[in-house]
């Protein structure tokens, strides 16, 4: 099947609104795979690079503890994504499996968001950010 690998290239310094949605993004194969099997074995190189980006960051995030809080924020919010939007996500995983190019999974996904919004089914937008929510998420 298809195949495909994140890797952040990112500017000099990111502002934390940025980091936010880029560790959603970092967290977000993690918590697919939670959905999927339960468990996540893998994700060891996207914590990695995320905690490099952390102390990239315009406010560098450079202690353990409150990159382990961003990381933990970022995971939750993939998984309530991925959570409310489970069809997109089960056709993706279909996709990754048959397709033989990472478009064609692209094209799948977006025609399942097309076919949500059109059915009503589509959950708001997460824009909660971590350094507004963090302490609820504790």
């Amino acid at each position: 099947g298809a195949t495909a690998e994140v890797v952040f290239n990112p500017p000099p310094q990111v502002s934390h609104k940025e980091l936010d949605g880029l560790a959603v993004l970092a967290m977000a194969g993690v918590a697919a795979e939670v959905i999927a099997c339960g468990n996540a074995e893998g994700g060891y190189t996207d914590v990695a690079q995320l905690r490099a980006l952390m102390e990239l960051a315009e406010l560098p995030i450079a202690s353990r503890r409150e990159q382990d809080d961003r990381i933990r924020w970022a995971t939750l919010m993939a998984l309530t994504l991925l959570q409310n939007n489970r069809a997109a996500l089960d056709e993706l995983a279909q996709q990754f499996e048959t397709a033989p190019d990472v478009g064609t999974c692209i094209r799948a996904l977006e025609a399942s968001a097309t076919q949500q919004a059109a059915a009503g089914r589509v959950e708001p937008r997460v824009t909660q950010t971590a350094d507004t929510k963090s302490q609820e998420v504790m």
